[in-house]
């Protein structure tokens, strides 16, 4: 017997939970238990229930938003997974997203059969983000590992000018003289 996923709708608009509900109660395997307004109501709702596997929370709410809402779920229960829904995905939503440890991240417009798969998904211990989102996050890091390269990159090839040895160069970055050592393939 399968023991169906357990689903809290968080969501300031009464019309959107109603209509996310009916299309999940309509999915095998999968019931919504509990409805919120607000985080605070959520949260709330989450602690009464006590029996949630998936919270699906829109990130703009009223009184603490959807990402706090998800940091004190994990904080309640460590096991429960989080979708954060937004209209709009930007930088920090994503990096506040990744320091809480949500579970998901999809925009409001992604077609129901995302949302659903996003819920299997995460219920299986997985991570679920809409392709635009996955896109940006991806552009997200890689832009910030190309950044902290380039300033590594300068700062070092400005020790190598001013012809510091490698004891030198460790002691400007406050690092082990191997570390300096191997970054630029010489041994003094």
């Amino acid at each position: 017997m399968n023991i169906p996923t357990r689903v809290l709708l968080i969501d300031e608009r009464a019309i959107f939970r109603c209509g996310v509900r009916r299309i999940l109660e309509t999915q095998p395997g999968m019931r919504v238990v509990g409805e919120a307004r607000t985080g605070e109501e959520g949260l709330a709702r989450l602690t009464e229930l006590g029996g949630v596997d998936v919270i699906i929370t829109e990130i703009a709410l009223p009184g603490i938003d959807g990402i706090e809402v998800a940091q004190c779920a994990k904080a309640l229960e460590t096991q429960i997974k989080v979708i954060l829904l937004t209209f709009q995905a930007d930088e920090e939503h994503l990096q506040r997203m990744i320091e809480v440890g949500a579970d998901g991240y999809m925009m409001k417009q992604a077609a129901i059969a995302e949302l659903i798969d996003a819920i299997h998904n995460v219920a299986r211990g997985e991570v679920a983000q809409a392709s635009a989102v996955a896109g940006q996050l991806i552009d997200h890091f890689q832009i910030g590992r190309e950044r902290e390269r380039r300033t590594w990159g300068r700062q070092f090839l400005a020790f190598i000018a001013r012809r510091l040895t490698s004891k030198e160069i460790a002691r400007q970055i406050d690092n082990s003289t191997a570390s300096a050592d191997d970054e630029s393939g010489i041994a003094r």
